[in-house]
């Protein structure tokens, strides 16, 4: 039998590009959204609602560098490893998470850019959405298998 080309029971390597994305995504956003005074060197002003970037950020913005190798690496041993339901649940909690994440910090430099960032949150959501289709599509010909 065929799996879908979108499927999460594949061994999960084509579930971890949408997730790094974002994740990237809301690393670069957070330096960029870092006050002025940061940049001029007051590390004591970063801004972060996590402690732990905050804490890491404080300390220098080139920790984002081995801060986002290791969580892609993270997210990349959790969709190859995990078993098809957690890699389901996983992913879309990355991604849902990131987004919002990203959300807020556009949402808190310019409201106006809340149209553009439903775009691309939209289209992101279709991707999920094609994303459980395929993976209905898989239980469901299993069903049909064993029952047949």
């Amino acid at each position: 039998m065929r799996v879908p080309r979108f499927s999460i029971n594949r061994n999960g390597a084509h579930l971890i590009a949408l997730p790094a994305i974002l994740s990237l995504c809301d690393i670069g956003v957070t330096l960029l959204f870092q006050p002025k005074a940061y940049w001029a060197g007051d590390l004591s002003l970063a801004s972060d609602a996590n402690p732990a970037v905050r804490i890491a950020l404080s300390i220098s913005p080139l920790l984002a560098i081995p801060a986002a190798i290791v969580w892609v690496t993270f997210i990349s041993l959790m969709m190859t490893t995990l078993s098809p339901l957690w890699r389901r649940r996983s992913y879309l909690f990355l991604c849902i998470a990131h987004l919002v994440f990203v959300w807020g910090w556009i949402i808190r430099w310019d409201g106006r850019l809340g149209a553009a960032f439903a775009f691309v949150a939209g289209t992101i959501a279709i991707i999920m959405h094609r994303q459980i289709l395929a993976d209905r599509c898989i239980e469901n010909s299993k069903k049909t298998s064993v029952s047949g």
